[in-house]
């Protein structure tokens, strides 16, 4: 299952479809987020609740170094 950004704002919103999409989301073993779901659903919350108040965090790393997003280390969280 490839989950778009409207499905997260969805869900981060409380859409009326958002229990939907969880239950979906919750029924397979390994969603696919695409990296332009993540920009987009990041440009999203930008212009809905302003720059202060984002920050993704995650570990593609290859989003490392970039502005607003902490990368985090799979070995430190595996450990």
């Amino acid at each position: 299952m490839v989950v778009d950004s409207s499905s997260w704002i969805e869900v981060f919103t409380n859409g009326p479809r958002a229990e939907q999409f969880l239950a979906q989301m919750a029924d397979k073993r390994a969603p696919v987020v695409p990296a332009i779901s993540i920009f987009e659903v990041v440009k999203w919350v930008l212009q809905e609740h302003g720059e202060a108040q984002t920050r993704l965090h995650i570990m593609d790393s290859d989003f490392e170094g970039i502005a607003d997003m902490e990368w985090i280390d799979r070995d430190d969280v595996i450990r």
